[in-house]
C-alpha cells in the first residue's frame, strides 16, 4: 500500500470530505453530500467529528503538495502572519523621544503590511519632513478566512421557515 487512504466507504461521507477539502462550508458540503438543508449544518458538524471523515479531509489536504501551489499549512501560516501583524512592530523610538515608522524586508511579519508610502511634506520654506504611512492587512479578515478553512465559522446567511397552523375551533374572540 502506498500510504494513501482509500475513498470512504459511504459515498455521502466521501462527497462531504471532498467538498470540505475544496473549501466549502460545513453546511454547503453537507448539502452537496445529499443531506437536507434543514439539517445540513448539524450533519456537517457531526461528520467533521467522525474520525474517518476528518482523516480523509487531512489526507486530501496533505496530498496536494506541489511546489507551485501553496499547501494548506502554508496558506494557514500566511493568514496567521496577517492576523498577528501589529503596527507597533514597525515603530522605532528615536533618541529625542519621537517615534518613526520603519519597515525593512527583515521586519517582523512583513506579509502583514499591505502598503508602505512615503512623501516629502514642506512645513515651511526651510523644513522638509518625510511622512511615512504603513497600511496593514485586515487581521479580522485573515481570522475569518482561517476559520473558514477550519470549518469553524457561521454561515453568512441563515434562513429558517416556521409554519404555524391554527384550528378554527381553537380561535377565540376577545
Amino acid at each position: 500500500m502506498d500510504g494513501k487512504m482509500p475513498k470512504l466507504k459511504k459515498a455521502q461521507h466521501e462527497v462531504f470530505a471532498q467538498a470540505i477539502f475544496k473549501g466549502s462550508t460545513i453546511t454547503d458540503a453537507a448539502i452537496e453530500a445529499g443531506y437536507s438543508e434543514k439539517t445540513a449544518h448539524a450533519q456537517g458538524s457531526r461528520l467533521l467529528k467522525n474520525v474517518k471523515v476528518s482523516e480523509r479531509v487531512k489526507e486530501l489536504q496533505n496530498r496536494v503538495e506541489n511546489k507551485n501551489i501553496a499547501s494548506v499549512t502554508e496558506r494557514k501560516e500566511i493568514l496567521t502572519e496577517l492576523a498577528r501583524g501589529n503596527l507597533t512592530d514597525y515603530l522605532e523610538m528615536l533618541p529625542d523621544g519621537a517615534t518613526t515608522l520603519t519597515f525593512e524586508k527583515d521586519s517582523p511579519n512583513p506579509r502583514a503590511v499591505l502598503e508602505v508610502t512615503e512623501q516629502m511634506v514642506v512645513s515651511d520654506e526651510t523644513v522638509e519632513v518625510r511622512k511615512k504611512k504603513i497600511k496593514m492587512h485586515n487581521p479580522i479578515a485573515a481570522i475569518h478566512e482561517l476559520n473558514k478553512m477550519e470549518g469553524q465559522h457561521s454561515p453568512d446567511k441563515m434562513e429558517s421557515e416556521i409554519h404555524i397552523h391554527f384550528d378554527k375551533q381553537d380561535e377565540k374572540v376577545l
